[in-house]
This record gives structure tokens, C-alpha cells and sequence, in this order.
């Protein structure tokens, strides 16, 4: 698809070429799925009532959400073993045919620490 560059200043692009910019999570990468099972691992689950993650990590012996300095941590934590996430269905298919008419880039809002096991897991998936 496309090398992966740790400073978005030396994204190759190609003039006059139209560009598609997604996101890893959801669209590339199973994330809140990932996410859910590391959590279940510690006794906690994700709860999804809306679109956030702090004060949706909740325990299950009583449903309480998890502060939100825990979750901050919790997820610094699982971001740095960002190697096992599983693809979204399709995603490499359809992102290969659009790679044909267009560039695309992949943002990942990891820091640089994490940014390898997440490459890694991307290039598992035919996302180089």
C-alpha cells in the first residue's frame, strides 16, 4: 500500500493525484475490539454507550466507570502492544483497488514509542 513514515512531513505524495487520508482505528484495525478484550483481561469491559473511552471503561463487579487517569493509563498501556489487532473485513481489498486511483495515507495517533507495534501490525495485515 504505502511505507510508513514515523513524521507526516515525509508522506510521499504525488502531485495532481487524488489523496484519501483514513484513520487506522476502525477502518484499518479492529481497535475498540482490541481494546475491549485487553480490558476483560483486567476485570473491566468496554461499554459503548456513546463515542468516547473515558467513562466508558467500566468494571464489571459493579458497573462503575474507571477514572479517568486509569483509562489514560490503561490505554498507554495496550497501545504499546498495538501488534495483534485484528483487520477490519475488506479493508485491504478495498483500500488496495482505491490505491490504484489515489495515493492514501494512514493516520495513527500513537506516540513514537508506540508507532512500531503499530507498523508492525499494520504490514501483518498487507498494510506496509
Amino acid at each position: 500500500m504505502s511505507v510508513f513514515h514515523a513524521s507526516p512531513a515525509t508522506v510521499p505524495l504525488s502531485p495532481g493525484r487524488p489523496l484519501l487520508i483514513v484513520d487506522a482505528d476502525e477502518v484499518i484495525l479492529r481497535f475498540a475490539e482490541g481494546l475491549d478484550q485487553y480490558l476483560r483481561r483486567r476485570g473491566l469491559f468496554l461499554d459503548l454507550t456513546s463515542y468516547r473511552l473515558h467513562g466508558n471503561v467500566k468494571r464489571f463487579d459493579d458497573k462503575s466507570p474507571v477514572l479517568d487517569v486509569e483509562v489514560t493509563a490503561l490505554l498507554e498501556d495496550f497501545r504499546s502492544e498495538l501488534d495483534w489487532l485484528e483487520a477490519v473485513e475488506h479493508s485491504r481489498e478495498t483500500l488496495g483497488e482505491l490505491r490504484a486511483r489515489m495515493d492514501i495515507v494512514v493516520l495513527s495517533n500513537v506516540s513514537e514509542t508506540q508507532a512500531p507495534p503499530r507498523a508492525k501490525n499494520l504490514a501483518a495485515h498487507g498494510f506496509d
